[in-house]
């Protein structure tokens, strides 16, 4: 499920265990990695989704601009 530039995975590889993503970017757009988060299911309840969610795109953005991302 995609929200706000990360996508979130709800147990669906194995359930209780779910992750988090957001993609880094190369000085011409494209997609050359993922930062992750993992973790049991409690650690990832929707306002901390959220929160953990914003660090990823953070720091998704932080590396692509060393990249030299748009």
């Amino acid at each position: 499920m995609m929200l706000h530039g990360f996508a979130v995975n709800p147990g669906l590889v194995l359930e209780g265990s779910w992750g988090m993503g957001a993609a880094v970017f190369d000085q011409l757009g494209r997609p050359v990695g993922a930062l992750s988060l993992t973790g049991i299911e409690p650690r990832f309840r929707p306002e901390r989704q959220e929160f953990l969610g914003k660090l990823l795109v953070e720091e998704a953005h932080r590396i692509s601009s060393t990249l030299g991302s748009r």
